[in-house]
Order: C-alpha cells, then sequence, then structure tokens
C-alpha cells in the first residue's frame, strides 16, 4: 500500500481491482489527483538508463498518466499525477515495486541575497573553514566534482564562476540575472557552494576546497520549496553525468534540504 497519506486521502476505500493493466483514459477535469512517485521493479545504471525511462513511459501510458519525469539511472520509475481512482491498480502491478507520495522539502537555514558579502580588502577566511584547517591544508580539491543539489549556483559570481563545470535545472531559474537555466533565483545553493569550493583570491571568502569542480543542480524553487520528484530528477542527472564523464570515486554530492522522511 502507498507508503504515508495517500490512503488517508482514499485509497483505503477504493474496491479491489483485477491485477491487469487499464485501458489508458484520460482523467476528468473534476477527479481527484494525487502526486506520486512510482517505482519500478528494474535495476537501474546509466547503461540501461534509456530502456529504464522508456519502460517507465510504458507504465505510465498504461494508466493514462502524463509523467512529470521519468528516471532511469539512480531509479527506475516515473513521477505523475495520478486520479484515486487508479492508485489501487497501479500499486497491484506487478511491474511496480512501490508508489510514494511526491513530497515537499525546503532548504536548510534558508538564505537569500546570494553567497557571503564580498570585502573590497582582502579575502575573509570564515571561522568553519579555519576552524577545520582547510586553509592551511595543500590539498585543494583538484579534480573532485562536487555535485550541488539544491537552488542552483549564481553563475557569474567573482567566487565561484571559475569553479563552475555542468549544470542541470528540474526547476528554472526565474527572475533576474538567469544566465542559465540552473542559476540561482533564492540564494541558499550559492551560499552553500561558496562554503564548499569559493576559490582562493582576493576577494569574498574561502571555500573548504577551493579547487574542485562545482555542478549546480537546481532542484528548489526560487522560494526555496523542492519536491520529492524533483530532487529524484537531480539525483538521476548526476548519476547519469558522473556515469558519462567517467567520474567514479571522484564525484561528491551535497544536499542541504530538510523535511520528513520517506
Amino acid at each position: 500500500m502507498l507508503r504515508k497519506r495517500v490512503r488517508a486521502a482514499g485509497v483505503a476505500v477504493l474496491l479491489a481491482v483485477a491485477m491487469v493493466v487499464p485501458t489508458a483514459a484520460a482523467t476528468p477535469a473534476n477527479e481527484t489527483t494525487v502526486d506520486v512517485i512510482v517505482v519500478l521493479n528494474a535495476a537501474p545504471g546509466a547503461s540501461v538508463a534509456a530502456q529504464n525511462r522508456a519502460a517507465a513511459a510504458a507504465v505510465a501510458a498504461d494508466y493514462g498518466l502524463a509523467a512529470k519525469w521519468t528516471y532511469g539511472t539512480a531509479l527506475v520509475g516515473f513521477a505523475a499525477s495520478v486520479p484515486e481512482a487508479r492508485l489501487a491498480a497501479l500499486e497491484a502491478d506487478p511491474r511496480v515495486a512501490y508508489v510514494d507520495t511526491d513530497d515537499v522539502y525546503t532548504v536548510i537555514g534558508a538564505h537569500t541575497g546570494g553567497a557571503e558579502p564580498q570585502t573590497s580588502n582582502g579575502q575573509t577566511v570564515p571561522w568553519g573553514i579555519s576552524r577545520t584547517g582547510a586553509d592551511t591544508n595543500p590539498n585543494e580539491g583538484t579534480g573532485i566534482q562536487v555535485y550541488v543539489i539544491d537552488t542552483g549556483i549564481d553563475s557569474d559570481h567573482p567566487d565561484l564562476a571559475a569553479n563552475i563545470g555542468n549544470g542541470f535545472a528540474a526547476t528554472p531559474c526565474r527572475g533576474r540575472g538567469c544566465n542559465e537555466r540552473w542559476d540561482d533565483d533564492h540564494g541558499h545553493g550559492t551560499h552553500v557552494s561558496g562554503t564548499i569550493g569559493a576559490i582562493d583570491n582576493t576577494i569574498g571568502v574561502l571555500g573548504m576546497a577551493s579547487e574542485v569542480t562545482l555542478h549546480a543542480v537546481k532542484v528548489c524553487t526560487r522560494a526555496g520549496r523542492c519536491s520529492g520528484s524533483d530532487i529524484i530528477a537531480g539525483i538521476d542527472w548526476v548519476a547519469q553525468d558522473v556515469a558519462a564523464n567517467g567520474y567514479g570515486g571522484q564525484a561528491v554530492v551535497n544536499m542541504s534540504l530538510g523535511g520528513g522522511g520517506s
């Protein structure tokens, strides 16, 4: 059964259905739907990602669902809004491992307005950096790939721009200063990225590892809200990007997000 509150939303009162795939049908405008993440009984992986996504899309189509995302690398499945009347059949489908609600999470220590203030008379070493000895450690993270799953990264920030690599946006940047879809329209992701990898120069702050490559994975809105389905889309992209570029053990993921368990 659905893991959380979908059951309370009405699944428990649905009649039992035979374990057959229903004919696809349009969702009536007045029918109640639930946003869910559907995980299939299939092995994920970069080498079979395309086939996995096709399989996920096929299951969604069998139930007349428009998939918001299909996943194939980190896990196999899809995200969609599902009419309550079809949930029981979907959960009983032998291709489906489980169905979970698509919950919303938030950034931790919500911060707006960009990275730390930059000084004109020298570089600031934050207390946490000096406390760990990172400012005197000769290992500055060269060759390490850090994927920041957050609100994005300010693409032209003078403390970060030189260290930015690839980017992905599950929810695109909106408003002024959006040079890239994965640009930061909130500030939290830029703040976190500065702590991780602000470059060693004469302005702003020094990061924990000033020569890492930072990859922006924007899964949160300008309000700092992040849906579970968008977070999984970001993780799925990270897994694919790491495999495609052969980063292997040289990759790290940071998620400074908060919310309930699943």
